[in-house]
C-alpha cells in the first residue's frame, strides 16, 4: 500500500482536526471544500495504524482548543479550510490553513511541515536580503565591502581538497555575517518596527496555534498570540535586540537574542558546492526559542 507524503499527511490531519471540532460542537458549520473532500478520500492511503495516530492527535488537539477557546463553543462556529485560490501568504502573510471563526472573531491553526517557524531567504545582496526580512532599505552601501568578496566566492568551486574548501567556506560565511548582523543591529536602533516587520515576514501577521506531531503518542501546541487574539498568554512582537553573537564553533551562524526570550538562529549555506556569486548564498532563519511567556504544551494522546 503507497503511503502518502508529509504534505498530504498534513491535509489529512487539517481534515480530521475540524471534523472533530465540529463532532464536540454539534452546532458547527463545516464548509465542505474540495480540500476537505480529498482529505477525506485520502484516508485510503494510510495503514490502519496510523488513521488511528492521527485521530487520537486530532481529537487530543480538538479537545485542548474546545476547552480553552470560547470561540470554539460558540453556536455560530463556523469551521474551515484555507482555499488554494485564497490569496497567498506571501500577500497576506497570513499562515493559517484552519480557520475557525463566530461572532466576529477567529482563531486558525497550521500543522508544522517540515518548520512552520523557518524561513529560508537567498542572500543575493545586502539590499534584497534587508528587504525581503524587514520590509525597508539598509542604512549603509555595502556593495563595495561585496565587490570584495566576490571573487573569493569564485574560488570555493577551485578548492579541491574538502576540508580546505569547507574551511575557505566558513571563513567567507564569518565575513558575510559580521556584515548582516552590523546591519540589523542598526535597524533595530532605528525603528522597533524593524523586528516586527521580521516577525511578520516569518510567522505572519495572524495569530495562531502551531501544531507539531512528536514521538510517543504526543503532539505539541505552541500559540503564537503576537496580537493577542488567542485565548491565552499574550506574547507581543519584541521592539528590542538584548544581544547578538555569533558562535566561535559556527562561523557561518548567529543569533538574534530579543526582549522577551526571543530568539532568531541565522544560517548562511549554498544549495550547492558549484557557487559562482552570491547568488547561491542563502540563509535559513529558525526560531531557537519563543517568548519566555509563550503558551507551549506537550500533549499525549
Amino acid at each position: 500500500m503507497k503511503m502518502t507524503g508529509t504534505y498530504q499527511r498534513a491535509k489529512l490531519y487539517e481534515f480530521m482536526l475540524i471534523s472533530e471540532i465540529s463532532r464536540l460542537n454539534q452546532s458547527a458549520d463545516t464548509e465542505e471544500t474540495s480540500g476537505m473532500m480529498t482529505g477525506g478520500a485520502a484516508l485510503s492511503c494510510l495503514y490502519i495504524e496510523e488513521q488511528a495516530i492521527l485521530r487520537d492527535m486530532s481529537e487530543a488537539v480538538a479537545r485542548y482548543i474546545y476547552e480553552h477557546e470560547p470561540i470554539a463553543r460558540s453556536e455560530n462556529l463556523r469551521i474551515r479550510l484555507k482555499g488554494d485560490d485564497e490569496p497567498s501568504h506571501l500577500i497576506t502573510n497570513d499562515y493559517r490553513t484552519v480557520i475557525c471563526s463566530a461572532d466576529n472573531k477567529e482563531i486558525g491553526f497550521m500543522y508544522k511541515l517540515y518548520s512552520a517557524r523557518a524561513m529560508h531567504v537567498r542572500f543575493m545582496d545586502i539590499t534584497y536580503l534587508i528587504g525581503r526580512l524587514f520590509m525597508c532599505n539598509p542604512m549603509e552601501d555595502h556593495s563595495a565591502e561585496l565587490s570584495d568578496m566576490e571573487n573569493d566566492v569564485l574560488k570555493i568551486g577551485n578548492i579541491v581538497d574538502e576540508d580546505e574548501r569547507r574551511s575557505f567556506k566558513m571563513a567567507l560565511y564569518s565575513r558575510v555575517n559580521q556584515i548582516v548582523m552590523k546591519e540589523i543591529l542598526d535597524l533595530a536602533d532605528r525603528s522597533p518596527d524593524i523586528l516586527r516587520n521580521l516577525f511578520v515576514a516569518m510567522f505572519g501577521n495572524k495569530d495562531m496555534y502551531v501544531i507539531e506531531p512528536k514521538n510517543e503518542h504526543r503532539v505539541r501546541i505552541q500559540a503564537f498570540n503576537l496580537n493577542g487574539s488567542l485565548n491565552c498568554n499574550y506574547t507581543p512582537y519584541p521592539a528590542k535586540i538584548e544581544d547578538i553573537r555569533q558562535p566561535m564553533d559556527y562561523p557561518n551562524m548567529f543569533s538574534v537574542l530579543m526582549e522577551g526570550g526571543w530568539n532568531l538562529t541565522f544560517r548562511l549555506h549554498t544549495a550547492s558546492s558549484r557557487v559562482k556569486s552570491f547568488q547561491d548564498f542563502k540563509y535559513d532563519i529558525q526560531l531557537k526559542h519563543g517568548a519566555n511567556n509563550m503558551t507551549d504544551l506537550l500533549i499525549k494522546y
